[in-house]
């Protein structure tokens, strides 16, 4: 079945603390149009994501456009009220919704 992006659509502050993880944002905002912004955890870091598009593409596809606009494929998984995405280096990133 396919997963809306509205399901995806909200708030989320990132769980993971790997070093692979500090590329990605802190916190992630999903609008249900799609469209996304993005924080880093302190101001003038550098973040892969920002701000851009995202798609859903069932059944494990989500593709994000990137600060260097780039539109990149990432696995990902929904459950509940936490998401994880697995990058193409296979940093396995967790976030969960605010």
């Amino acid at each position: 079945m396919p997963i809306p992006e509205s399901d995806l659509a909200g708030s989320w502050r990132k769980l993971s603390s790997q070093a692979c993880a500090a590329a990605y944002p802190l916190l992630i905002h999903f609008g249900d149009d799609g469209r996304y912004s993005a924080e880093a955890g302190s101001p003038g870091d550098f973040i892969l994501w920002d701000l851009g598009s995202y798609r859903i593409e069932p059944p494990d596809a989500l593709h994000l456009s990137t600060a260097n606009d780039a539109i990149i494929r990432y696995r990902w998984q929904l459950r509940s009220d936490h998401f994880t995405v697995t990058t193409p280096d296979q940093c396995v990133l967790e976030y969960q919704r605010l």
